[in-house]
């Protein structure tokens, strides 16, 4: 239980933040309790990164799948070094598997 912004702020010293949204957008994105968002803007604005975080929401959920695609190889090659980086923060221990024909994140 947080009483005072004191305890608030000890809080957030003694805890290793992951991610911390940008304000605006993409704070209201993740956010949001809505299925389907529309989320747009100018290239690197934080979009595509939102959604690997967004693909968390549900990890506690041993039958949650998740699937982000991407237009080109070059996108989702991005996004892929990106998560290895994110969610081996997230998830000491997390097993990152892939073969030549498919990328698959595998989180344990």
């Amino acid at each position: 239980i947080v009483e005072t912004d004191d305890d608030l702020q000890v809080i957030e010293e003694e805890r290793d933040i992951v991610f911390q949204p940008n304000s605006g957008p993409q704070t209201d994105f993740l956010a949001s309790n809505e299925k389907e968002v529309l989320y747009g803007g100018a290239a690197g604005g934080g979009k595509s990164f939102a959604l690997l975080v967004d693909l968390l929401r549900y990890c506690h959920n041993p039958n949650h799948r998740a699937l982000l695609l991407r237009r080109t190889l070059a996108e989702l090659t991005e996004l892929i070094d990106s998560s290895r980086k994110l969610y081996a923060k997230a998830f000491p221990g997390a097993i990152f598997k892939e073969s030549k024909s498919k990328k698959t994140v595998l989180i344990i």
